[in-house]
């Protein structure tokens, strides 16, 4: 995150309040990229007091954990999954749209209930907690520790269980917190993007850089011919999967029939003709 980013973010935000007629209060740390000096219209900021601890800022109190427990739930099933193919750990690649995917899913997953509860533990006494699905917040330990009682930590343990690093495995916990003083911001100025123009590169073209994959990707027949493969391993191996391939057979048919590759046929080009023996 840098302040520019996240300033244009804000803005857009308050226009999308003022044509609601709808009024936020918001509270923010006091991190470099929140800026404290911007003018808006239906958007309140109040700053937390600097160098508070977790205890009282709401995203600290298990919103964050839980996003990065679902996040690297993705991330590790995509390594175990591209493992059983792949000849090296080079041969193992993760994209920018892999990573926004993931981010969307594992945002998604932080359901409202887990939001409002963290709300409460840091203090916001008027949300009434909520049991929720997904374990969060998560309770302190008493040494300030998140406890591992809780959903997507152990989700996330599940599948670490088929990985080692270095011969040695990880606990969820370990690997969620790896990075925990890692800073989340970086201030990008403006003497920033001037050196990238006058090296040729423009912000949208550096962040474009990436190579895509060079395997092409089957065709729509293609893909239900897989899903056929799969509805046939459901039925004779993994019955628990049957729902969700005949779910992805039936959005993957509605795409088939609306996109351009499809025409209108007979049903009776599906079947195999065979002359009748009396005419």
């Amino acid at each position: 995150m840098n302040s520019k980013i996240f300033t244009e973010w804000l803005q857009d935000l308050d226009v999308s309040m003022r044509k609601q007629r709808r009024h936020v209060l918001m509270f923010l740390d006091n991190a470099p990229v929140h800026p404290q000096d911007i003018q808006l219209e239906n958007i309140k900021l109040k700053f937390f007091p600097p160098n508070t601890t977790a205890v009282i800022q709401p995203m600290d109190q298990g919103i964050i954990r839980a996003f990065k427990a679902h996040y690297r739930r993705y991330l590790v099933k995509h390594t175990i999954a591209n493992a059983t193919v792949a000849m090296t750990a080079d041969d193992i690649n993760v994209t920018a749209l892999d990573a926004v995917y993931w981010i969307d899913a594992a945002w998604s997953a932080v359901t409202e209930v887990s939001i409002r509860n963290t709300f409460r533990s840091a203090g916001f006494e008027k949300l009434p907690i909520i049991d929720g699905v997904d374990g969060f917040p998560v309770n302190l330990s008493a040494n300030g520790d998140i406890s591992m009682d809780n959903k997507p930590i152990e989700e996330l343990d599940r599948v670490l269980k088929h990985l080692t690093i270095g011969g040695k495995s990880v606990s969820a916990y370990d690997y969620v917190i790896i990075d925990d003083q890692m800073p989340s911001f970086n201030e990008w100025d403006d003497s920033t993007d001037r050196v990238l123009s006058i090296n040729g590169f423009a912000n949208e073209d550096a962040e474009n850089l990436e190579e895509l994959p060079s395997e092409d990707p089957p065709s729509l027949a293609e893909s239900l011919e897989l899903v056929r493969r799969l509805r046939l391993l459901s039925t004779t191996q993994q019955p628990e999967l049957h729902p969700f391939i005949t779910e992805l057979q039936s959005k993957l048919t509605d795409v088939f029939l609306d996109s351009n590759s499809s025409k209108q046929i007979s049903i009776l080009e599906y079947f195999k003709y065979t002359p009748d023996p009396h005419t």
